[in-house]
């Protein structure tokens, strides 16, 4: 007998276009200057949690109240942050296009010292019979984040990440390894990812250890991070569903704590520096 513990993401669909009063929504694409559209863009208001990412190609959607009158920000490790204000997106009359310019990216320097491994985020204590599923049955589980902050004392490496997870009457899931560093203020998440990474489960597998193996490790500075998982893809109106542990999480998409983890686990390795 297990208890199974059920969160459903309902959000309110709106047209790109909402003149009336309450919430409107903005949509658009965020491209390079090639024109094609850039994944895993941070779109949002700057010190605050109304935020969303950019899909695989390009596009977003971002709810703001109907009076907001702050900066939208974008922000990808591999371009130039850009902003717009609200008299662009105020008058809108079709999707928003925004054009990202590539930067020069630092070169990967080889630290000399050593390099000892490290559970980054455990965990935590399983619940015994314990199931934590998130439900797309009301839709508005798409791009989600659900994880955990994790302080970084020294300079730590990123390698892969792991997630036990189950299919409950839904046919497939793609979710994404995200990371982000959490700002002093405590609501700025900043990418530091150049490339997103996928895994993919569907029905016919049962339980299935989700291995998310960074392709380039992720070098971090000392600082406050968001580990987490992005729902990019469901098909189904049943739920993904991971074991309960006691451990702190974070659901990034409302910025609220809650007490049950899905048992997110991260490794890679602490830097030694020589004496």
């Amino acid at each position: 007998m297990f208890k199974r513990i059920v969160f459903a993401a309902a959000s309110l669909v709106l047209p790109c276009l909402c003149m009336a009063q309450g919430p409107k929504t903005i949509c658009g694409r965020v491209v390079d200057e090639k024109g094609e559209g850039i994944e895993y863009v941070y779109v949002g208001i700057p010190r605050d949690t109304i935020m969303t990412v950019s899909d695989r190609s390009g596009r977003f959607s971002l709810t703001v109240p109907d009076n907001w009158d702050k900066e939208i920000q974008f922000n990808h490790v591999s371009y130039e942050t850009f902003s717009i204000g609200p008299k662009v997106y105020e008058g809108l009359t079709d999707s928003l296009k925004v054009t990202l310019i590539s930067k020069e990216l630092p070169e990967i320097v080889v630290l000399p010292g050593e390099w000892k491994e490290k559970t980054i985020l455990g965990r935590g204590t399983r619940w015994a019979g314990c199931v934590f599923g998130m439900s797309n049955k009301w839709g508005g589980i798409l791009n989600n984040e659900w994880g955990s902050k994790v302080r970084v004392n020294k300079k730590t490496r990123i390698d892969r990440a792991e997630l036990e997870a189950d299919l409950f009457d839904a046919r497939r899931a793609v979710l994404s390894f995200v990371v982000y560093r959490v700002e002093k203020d405590s609501l700025t998440f900043t990418p530091v990812q150049y490339t997103p990474v996928y895994q993919e489960i569907t029905e016919e597998e049962g339980w299935k250890n989700m291995v998310f193996q960074l392709p380039v490790p992720i070098v971090l500075d000392p600082g406050t991070y968001f580990l987490g998982v992005r729902f990019v893809e469901f098909e189904g109106d049943g739920s993904l569903d991971c074991k309960g542990y006691f451990k702190n999480a974070y659901w990034q998409d409302i910025g609220k704590t809650i007490p049950i983890s899905l048992g997110l686990k991260v490794t890679g390795a602490e830097f030694k520096e020589r004496n």
